[in-house]
């Protein structure tokens, strides 16, 4: 299989496995989903950022996402589109982005058949039963800006991986762990402070917190309590409540195969096993 042809294959590929998902599920959407929903609803019905009108209470983990669902609800209402479609195309679009992001990652690091690889991600990954009960979160679009930064930064572009990084915090707050991770590794591979991706992550990040601080008085949304109340009947954690919830809506087969995905992608190729640079 040809580079070139590869990649085609694959972007046609995850378009259609996208768009197939999409037909048989859009818009429906998790609960979290719509609660973000709601507030992306109301700002955008000219009512402000909020989940009841009149109550201005921070009750959504991704205010930042709340602002672009309201945004492009507002300039495609004349066409009747609803914040919950403009949830899952987001989500159905990063979805569909996210093999060909991997594709070119792991050329970057010089694996071998990345393009190969990426398919099978995608023929794996897409239709999940995970991703289907996700339709319409921020998880998926926040995980393909981050894999765009990583992208960029193996690219030598620090200034737009960390902006790609920075809208990705934005969105979500958590998301800044993912920044921080980015930042270190470039530090460590660098051995020096990657100046340029940081100020350029944090000035998305820091405009979003900003305009939570004076609007609700709080970057943390109230529902936190509410999560960590929730992890005293959680037994072994909340990262193993997570990975039961995966392997419930992942089949063994499929987990164990991406699994070893992870794994093989990133061996060195031959020609970097042998010192040879790789055209």
């Amino acid at each position: 299989m040809s580079s070139r042809f590869g990649f085609v294959f694959l972007v046609a590929l995850s378009l259609a496995l996208a768009c197939t998902v999409g037909f048989a599920v859009a818009p429906a959407s998790y609960d979290d989903g719509y609660i973000t929903y709601r507030y992306a609803q109301n700002l955008a019905a000219g009512r402000g950022l909020v989940l009841n009108p009149g109550e201005t209470v921070l009750g959504t983990s991704a205010p930042g996402y709340a602002l672009v669902l309201a945004g492009v609800a507002f300039v495609l209402r004349p066409f009747g589109v609803e914040v919950a479609h403009v949830g899952a195309g987001m989500f159905l679009l990063a979805m569909a982005s996210l093999p060909v992001l991997l594709a070119g990652i792991l050329r970057r690091l010089e694996t071998r058949h990345p393009e190969l690889t990426a398919c099978m991600f995608a023929l794996l990954a897409i239709p999940a039963r995970w991703n289907v009960e996700l339709m319409g979160c921020e998880q998926v679009p926040i995980l393909a800006l981050l894999a765009l930064a990583f992208l960029l930064a193996l690219s030598g572009h620090d200034l737009a991986a960390g902006a790609a990084a920075g809208i990705a915090g934005a969105l979500r707050n958590d998301a800044g762990f993912a920044i921080a991770a980015l930042a270190f590794a470039l530090w460590i591979n660098r051995r020096r402070i990657p100046v340029r991706f940081a100020v350029s992550a944090l000035v998305p990040v820091v405009a979003v917190w900003s305009w939570l601080l004076a609007t609700f008085g709080t970057i943390l949304p109230v529902s936190l309590a509410g999560k960590q109340a929730e992890m005293e009947f959680v037994h072994g954690g909340y990262g193993t409540a997570e990975l039961a919830w995966l392997l419930r809506s992942t089949s063994w087969a499929a987990a164990g195969t991406l699994g070893v995905l992870a794994l093989a992608a990133f061996l060195p190729s031959r020609e970097r096993r042998g010192g040879g640079a790789r055209a």
